[in-house]
């Protein structure tokens, strides 16, 4: 007794890969408030997908101030949060300074290399 298989229904992909419609894919989006970041922001919500706009200020405001050129500075959060707001979606802002100097990470960059760094003995027992 044969049985007839029938082919797995196909499933739409939408163009970032996931197996649902873009209006149900939320799409947090790192702006830094240039071209490139609001850019796509900009095609993503265009396209129809769930965005979210996020900044994070890195740094003291008042030391990005005598520095120019300084990514993510106030001038740079306000454009982000310009594009977001023109595009229709949502822009989070957050200041991160304090929260990156905790002695966890702080010690994140030695911890990663102690772990990515390979192991001499077991190089000699498998080569």
């Amino acid at each position: 007794m044969s049985v007839a298989s029938h082919p797995a229904p196909q499933t739409k992909l939408n163009s970032l890969g996931f197996a649902k419609p873009e209006s149900e894919t939320r799409v947090v989006v790192a702006m830094s408030g240039g071209v490139d970041s609001s850019v796509v922001a900009a095609m993503l919500a265009e396209e129809g997908y769930d965005v979210i706009g996020v900044t994070l200020q890195l740094y003291d405001h008042g030391a990005a101030l005598a520095k120019s050129g300084a990514c993510c500075a106030g001038i740079d959060i306000h454009d982000a949060r310009r594009v977001a707001e023109e595009m229709g979606f949502p822009h989070l802002s957050s200041i991160m300074r304090t929260f990156l100097k905790m002695p966890l990470l702080m010690n994140l960059p030695t911890a990663i290399w102690a772990v990515q760094r390979p192991c001499p003995a077991s190089a000699a027992t498998n080569g």
